[in-house]
């Protein structure tokens, strides 16, 4: 019983990839605060 097809999984997947590739270069190119 699969609702969603796998186009739909892997969609998911990238756009998860991709979201976390982007908020790791952010970190990296600004970094306003250091909180250890």
């Amino acid at each position: 019983m699969r609702r969603y097809p796998n186009r739909e999984l892997i969609t998911h997947l990238s756009l998860a990839i991709i979201g976390w590739l982007i908020v790791q270069r952010s970190r990296k190119l600004m970094r306003p605060l250091n909180d250890e």
